[in-house]
C-alpha cells in the first residue's frame, strides 16, 4: 500500500534524509556566499547532495511514501 503525503512534506523530507546522508559520508561540506550574502554549496558538495537527494527519493520510495502528485500518475 503507498502512503501519499503532501508534496512540501516530501521534497523535506527527501532534503533532510540527503542532508543526513551528505554528512554521513564524513567528507568536507563547503559552503560558499555569493555577493548578495546568498548560501549554496560549492560544486563539488553540490554534487553529492544531489545523488545523495536522488537516495533519498529511493529510500522513501521502497517504503511506498509518494508525494500526493504521484497519485495520478
Amino acid at each position: 500500500m503507498i502512503t501519499y503525503i503532501p508534496d512540501t512534506l516530501y521534497v523535506e523530507a527527501r532534503c533532510d534524509i540527503a542532508e543526513a546522508l551528505l554528512h554521513a559520508q564524513g567528507l568536507p561540506v563547503i559552503w560558499v556566499e555569493d555577493s548578495h550574502g546568498n548560501q549554496s554549496y560549492n560544486e563539488e558538495t553540490q554534487e553529492r547532495f544531489n545523488d545523495c537527494y536522488y537516495s533519498a527519493q529511493c529510500l522513501l520510495e521502497s517504503l511506498n511514501i509518494e508525494p500526493e502528485a504521484a497519485r495520478n500518475e
